[in-house]
């Protein structure tokens, strides 16, 4: 029923403390225009509350790898109120020379971009042309819906 689940943290049971909100699930990832070999675009996720927990596998097969933002989509969930970064794995991805790459999820948005940034040279989107029919990655993203 709608009020059952677990209090947490309390001597006196209230909605305020209700933990009623855990899912569990798969989804795809997508980027435009490109496409992905056999069991390369797999994700999974966790929600617990409005915290979402994604992790997902890309390898691209084919595409057109042009001055496009890379855009990863798909999400089970839009983002709330608050940017985020993730983690990255990734090979075979053009960037440029002693960058950093990071997954990067704007507020209130269902995309993740991919910039590169290095110290004091501020940071960039990249574009499919970083991409290649050998890239691969895997990600994982916390955020709040």
């Amino acid at each position: 029923t709608a009020d059952k689940g677990v209090h947490l943290g309390v001597t006196s049971a209230t909605a305020a403390n209700l933990m009623d909100d855990y899912e569990e699930g798969t989804w795809t990832p997508t980027i435009s225009n490109v496409t992905f070999d056999t069991d390369g675009n797999l994700g999974g996720y966790t929600k617990v509350g409005r915290h979402v927990t994604i992790a997902f596998y890309l390898s691209v097969a084919s595409g057109t790898f042009d001055s496009t933002q890379l855009q990863i989509g798909g999400l089970p969930f839009s983002n709330g109120s608050r940017e985020c970064i993730g983690s990255i794995m990734y090979n075979q991805l053009d960037h440029l020379t002693d960058y950093q790459i990071m997954p990067y999820l704007n507020s209130s948005q269902s995309v993740i971009r991919l910039y590169q940034s290095k110290d004091a040279s501020g940071w960039g989107a990249l574009t499919t042309a970083a991409l290649s029919s050998s890239t691969s990655m895997f990600i994982t993203l916390n955020y709040q819906t």
